[in-house]
């Protein structure tokens, strides 16, 4: 019987030794120095300056001729502003709210889409 316990106990210690180098690895390479954390904070997009999306969005408004929806405004972004990149529907529907001249023409519900005009 106490053969088997530190049999055991060397297992288990063993997996515990494994999983401690683990953890210690993953920890490095997140960069952390000193026991304390590395830097998390992404850098910013490059090529992408404070304002250029709401800038982008509004001369989107200013050029449409009929009502719009988000993925409109996401699909000419792609198109007419490459250097945005992928731009995520919630930064779209953000820079939309700070917009003035616009109304809603239908409430987005379920998988509807909202749609948009500029107001006359």
């Amino acid at each position: 019987m106490p053969l088997d316990y530190f049999r055991l106990r060397q297992r288990i210690e063993a997996d515990y030794r494994k999983k401690l180098d683990a953890l210690e690895l993953v920890w490095k390479m997140s960069g952390a120095v000193n026991g304390k954390p590395g830097n998390q904070a992404t850098p910013p997009l490059e090529g992408r300056t404070k304002g250029q999306l709401v800038r982008a969005v509004r001369k989107f408004i200013e050029n449409a001729s009929s009502e719009f929806a988000i993925s409109g405004i996401q699909a000419a972004l792609l198109r007419d502003h490459p250097e945005l990149g992928e731009v995520r529907r919630q930064s779209i529907a953000t820079a939309l709210r700070r917009q003035k001249g616009i109304e809603v023409v239908s409430a987005g519900k379920g998988r509807t889409e909202a749609r948009y005009r500029k107001k006359v």
